[in-house]
């Protein structure tokens, strides 16, 4: 909770062109701790087709927030996969509708 207010209190503060965001889990990758059984999902995504929860519900607040507060050009660094990637998340194309277009 700390860590979250904080960022939603310096993003709109901050006078970068481009705000970076890093987290240590890949957002919209199931990161299993057993792969094998498919179990136990460390990341935020959690492998289950129904509704967000969980993790999920935090990125999606920070998405909207995001969104409403009209912050532009966020780009997230994540990692654990263990290959290089890039991930464009477009609301047209989620769920969860509530965010604007960025790059994983």
């Amino acid at each position: 909770e700390q860590q979250i207010r904080w960022l939603k209190r310096e993003l709109p503060n901050s006078n970068a062109t481009w705000k970076i965001i890093a987290a240590d889990m890949p957002l919209g990758l199931v990161v299993w701790n057993d792969a094998t059984k498919k179990a136990g999902a460390e990341a935020v995504s959690n492998g289950d087709n129904g509704p967000a929860k969980g993790r999920e519900l935090e990125i999606a607040d920070l998405l909207r927030y995001i969104k409403n507060a009209g912050i532009t050009n966020t780009v997230w660094l994540t990692a654990d996969v263990h290959y290089t990637a890039a991930h464009y998340y477009n609301p047209d194309k989620a769920g969860f509708q509530d965010f604007n277009p960025f790059w994983e």
